[in-house]
């Protein structure tokens, strides 16, 4: 199996985990998009993750 970053752009990849983090998709759909394991998927989602605003 190829890299993610080989296979989907950065914009891709953060569109996945946005969707993820929004409750949009499960966590096992967002790891079929993407195309790697469970542990791959939340070290992903940590890398990329996305500054939420502080109330």
């Amino acid at each position: 199996m190829s890299q993610v970053h080989k296979r989907l752009s950065d914009a891709q990849i953060i569109t996945i985990l946005t969707q993820y983090d929004e409750k949009k998709i499960p966590a096992a759909d967002a790891q079929a998009k993407l195309g790697v394991k469970r542990s791959k998927f939340f070290r992903l989602l940590k890398e990329f993750q996305i500054p939420k605003a502080n109330p």
